[in-house]
């Protein structure tokens, strides 16, 4: 990694159990990091701020946005996956149709969302180092293309993404399809330091 970089920066979309924010800090203590993270899931807040204050006595500068990333500035609802409050609520997602873990759709509840195109490129420079988590549940079909439109794709050095097309039903996942393809093909062609792209095949 080089050193000229005035900041270092990681982003985690769809944070949950924050065990990959721990892993991600043990690994790279070798620079000063300041962490983003972002999960609108009032379920799971007193779990994840108990971790965050872990962090911070480690002496990591973390930021807690309890809102989703998304598209643009907006209102969803969400659907919290099957677990307790104050536990982990795996594969909370906007979206009908999953399939490989269960979901309460019938205990959804509206969240803010923001632009993060928007949200980069008002919050960051170019000049950071920026490492971009994102498990965003289906949601990564509307932040992606939209970074890659407005730009604030540019802003990011490495990513790690889950892609979840394939864990819908046939009929909700066919939503994905094109813009999986698109994706896809974009991150064949773009130069980034890939560390992972999980439900992407051939990358």
């Amino acid at each position: 990694m080089k050193d000229s970089f005035d900041k270092y920066i990681y982003i985690e979309i769809g944070v949950d159990k924050i065990s990959s924010s721990n892993k991600f800090f043990f690994k790279n203590r070798d620079k000063q990091w300041t962490f983003e993270l972002f999960e609108p899931n009032i379920h799971t807040k007193s779990r994840i701020e108990k971790g965050i204050r872990k962090l911070r006595k480690r002496g990591v500068n973390v930021n807690f946005h309890e809102v989703g990333a998304y598209s643009s500035n907006t209102t969803m609802k969400l659907y919290p996956g099957n677990g307790k409050k104050g536990q982990s609520q795996e594969s909370s997602t906007f979206y009908k149709g999953r399939v490989s873990f269960k979901v309460k759709y019938d205990s959804g509840f509206k969240i803010r969302c923001i632009d993060f195109d928007e949200w980069v490129k008002k919050n960051l420079n170019k000049e950071h180092y920026i490492y971009m988590k994102m498990n965003a549940e289906g949601a990564e079909y509307e932040i992606l293309p939209k970074m890659i439109e407005g730009g604030s794709i540019d802003y990011i050095n490495s990513v790690h993404i889950y892609f979840h097309y394939y864990k819908f039903d046939e009929k909700n996942g066919k939503r994905f399809k094109k813009k999986h393809d698109f994706l896809k093909e974009f991150f064949l062609k773009r130069e980034f330091d890939i560390k992972r792209l999980k439900g992407m095949d051939g990358l």
